[in-house]
Order: C-alpha cells, then sequence, then structure tokens
C-alpha cells in the first residue's frame, strides 16, 4: 500500500507499473520516490507548473502529444537526468528540467 493517497481527473489517467518501469530501464535509474507516487496515482504527466511535468512512457509529452519521435528517443534526447524533473515551459516551446 502507498503512503500517498491521491484523486485524479487530470487529462493524463495515472502510469502503470510497467510504464514506470520501462521508464526507469530507459533512463538508467529510479524516479524519486514521491514524484514516482505522483505518477502511479495522480496522473501521467501534464500538471504542476509551467506547462506541466513530462510524463513517463504513454503519459504528457510522450509520442503522439507534442513530437512525431518514439517515447524513448523523447526521454533520452531530452535530457532527463536524476534528481530532475522535466517541465513544459510556460509557453510551451520547450522543456526544463529542474
Amino acid at each position: 500500500m502507498s503512503p500517498f493517497s491521491f484523486t485524479s481527473d487530470f487529462a493524463f489517467p495515472p502510469a502503470t507499473e510497467q510504464e514506470l518501469h520501462e521508464t526507469e530501464t530507459i533512463l538508467g535509474f529510479r524516479l524519486p520516490p514521491l514524484l514516482r507516487a505522483l505518477y502511479a496515482h495522480l496522473g501521467n504527466g501534464g500538471f504542476g507548473p509551467g506547462g506541466g511535468i513530462r510524463g513517463v512512457l504513454g503519459g504528457y509529452g510522450s509520442s503522439g502529444t507534442f513530437e512525431n519521435e518514439s517515447d524513448e528517443t523523447i526521454l533520452k534526447n531530452h535530457y532527463w537526468r536524476e534528481g530532475l524533473v522535466d517541465l513544459k515551459s510556460y509557453a510551451n516551446q520547450w522543456w526544463r528540467s529542474l
């Protein structure tokens, strides 16, 4: 049982355990526990400051959402680094990592 409790009406439903695991495998590191819980229980990205937090595989910012790239290419090419969170800019022009 998760120590976090959320309900969600976001456009992207919560990420599955498989999507989280596949994303972590591609990135080469585990997501921070709170971020992982947000993806698993709140929504697969699209919430938060600016244009929203990038989702994991199949979520906000994945293939078909904005770019014509595969999910794996998007994750690798947007320089998502351990301990950082990708956010869409306010103008929705680019991604930034915090």
